[in-house]
């Protein structure tokens, strides 16, 4: 990346013979007094940013196609630090703001893929494309507590965006979800769906009694232990629903198999816990699990 003087400077050219070299595509202005030496390409910009000595992030579409391996395309995009000017021009559009979480890239720093999802949504590029970057950067069992990780680095998440995330199915049991959240309507029981609440991303939250939360479980069993991932996953686990309960929430938990063969009463137990933090209703007798539950019982082993 070179300025006007650098290049005339480099080349000993006049005024006139560089205004020349623009004009025959020698040198390609990439914003104001910013120049690149032909063949200008998307990679040339992105290396030259990288190498300058400006901190540059990419991000939003940039760091889409940089997280995917694909071909990168103009303009580039670029979060740079908040007292740098805001450039927008067919090459190059850059981001001021404060620094956000990334990592790099072969040795390009880009924003992580809630950063760049969250930059992208808000410079209105195609939704559809952003949801299903977010999918895949998000998929498996964690990738809700990654999103959230990603997304509490952050000062601030525009309500927008938690408003977006909302309609996408992220995580591992995203069927499993929408096969859920397709009954709770069939009994007019209205709940959102990846809800982030103080940093903590939930399965389901309700529309209007925003303190009863639901979550549901994976046919993986993700919390065995053997592992230091499934140690953090089974302290992850644990402490959130104590921060649910210490702040509170009621917090429904349902495993995958409870979905499948036990839904009628999963949405009995949601009715439930609804009349109870309206505070009315009767409680219903609720006996012990292995007497009803058909997943409990040896003459039902076949369901597994």
């Amino acid at each position: 990346m070179y300025t006007r003087e650098q290049l005339r400077n480099k080349y000993s050219l006049s005024k006139k013979q560089f205004e020349l070299r623009v004009s025959t595509g020698q040198f390609t202005q990439i914003a104001r007094n910013m120049y690149l030496k032909n063949p200008a390409t998307p990679a040339a910009l992105v290396h030259a940013l990288a190498e300058s000595e400006t901190p540059a992030v990419f991000t939003a579409k940039t760091a889409m196609e940089l997280h995917q391996e694909q071909q990168l395309t103009f303009p580039i995009h670029v979060r740079v630090p908040e007292t740098m000017r805001k450039r927008e021009t067919p090459y190059l559009r850059t981001y001021p703001k404060r620094e956000a979480p990334h990592k790099q890239i072969k040795t390009v720093p880009v924003a992580r893929p809630a950063v760049a999802a969250l930059d992208a949504h808000k410079a209105s590029e195609t939704s559809p494309e952003v949801a299903e970057f977010l999918r895949i950067s998000y998929g498996g069992r964690i990738g809700k507590e990654k999103l959230a990780q990603d997304l509490g680095e952050l000062s601030r998440v525009p309500d927008s965006f938690k408003e977006f995330l909302k309609t996408i199915r992220l995580g591992a049991d995203s069927k499993l979800e929408r096969q859920f959240h397709h009954a709770l309507e069939g009994r007019g029981l209205k709940f959102e769906n990846n809800v982030l609440i103080e940093g903590i991303m939930w399965d389901f939250q309700h529309t209007t009694e925003r303190k009863l939360l639901i979550e549901i479980g994976a046919y993986d069993f993700h919390r065995e232990t053997s592992t230091n991932l499934g140690w953090q996953n089974y302290i992850r686990d644990v402490w959130k629903a104590n921060w649910a309960q210490l702040n509170g929430y009621t917090v429904l938990q349902f495993t995958a198999k409870c979905v499948d063969i036990e839904l009628g009463r999963c949405l009995d137990a949601v009715e439930e816990a609804l009349q109870q933090r309206r505070g009315g209703g009767r409680r219903l007798a609720w006996p012990e699990p292995w007497k009803w539950h058909r997943g409990l019982r040896e003459d039902h082993y076949h369901l597994w």
